[in-house]
């Protein structure tokens, strides 16, 4: 990591922010621009900070969750790298992860010495999933969970509300596209992970 590392943790429970934060701020070239508990704040604060990573719990109070900001600061010119630090590791949660663009996903069950190592990977463009502490570093999660060819980024957003049950209609809304892109996207989804209907897609993710 270089001397102006930044780094901003996102997380609803006070005690883990605190935590993180006397954590990374121990360590020589990092410097903790600060947290937020909700991701309407944590928006507001990562546009106007730009901090080179983000830490996120995706569990938030409030009506975006942590998944949602993942995709929002995905659209900025310059987007932070983003680790996704969570308790919940289901097929489904690491999927909306992966859809969202997000680096890197560490398990909160994760050792300290394993997540600083993952934190430092991920700011240097390394991508570092440890999901249930196991380490899957260097292997491309859509190739572990999701088949054998990567989706486009656009496909992982549809992928993101697949994973939580949205509708065709209501993607179709949630994304501005028209109803007929979304089915085509959902049918190239569909083609590229080898399922044929919606029951298997959830089937797949243990959703």
């Amino acid at each position: 990591m270089t001397a102006e590392t930044t780094i901003f943790v996102v997380d609803n429970h006070p005690a883990v922010r605190l935590g993180l934060s006397m954590l990374l701020a121990g360590r020589t070239g990092v410097r903790v621009l600060g947290g937020a508990a909700t991701s309407e704040r944590a928006l507001n604060s990562i546009s106007d900070l730009q901090p080179d990573l983000v830490v996120l719990d995706p569990v938030l109070p409030g009506e975006n969750t942590g998944i949602g900001l993942c995709r929002q600061v995905q659209r900025f010119e310059e987007p932070p790298y983003v680790l996704v630090y969570t308790a919940g590791a289901s097929h489904a949660s690491v999927a909306a992860a992966l859809a969202s663009g997000a680096t890197s996903f560490v398990h909160k069950a994760t050792a300290i010495d394993e997540l600083v190592n993952a934190i430092e990977r991920t700011l240097r463009g390394e991508r570092v999933w440890l999901i249930d502490a196991t380490p899957q570093a260097g292997v491309c999660p859509d190739r572990v969970l999701l088949g054998s060819t990567p989706l486009t980024v656009r496909e992982r957003d549809v992928l993101s509300l697949l994973a939580r049950r949205y509708r065709t209609d209501e993607i179709a809304v949630e994304l501005q596209l028209s109803r007929q892109t979304v089915k085509n996207h959902v049918s190239s989804i569909f083609r590229k992970l080898g399922v044929s209907s919606r029951s298997d897609l959830y089937t797949r993710l243990r959703y």
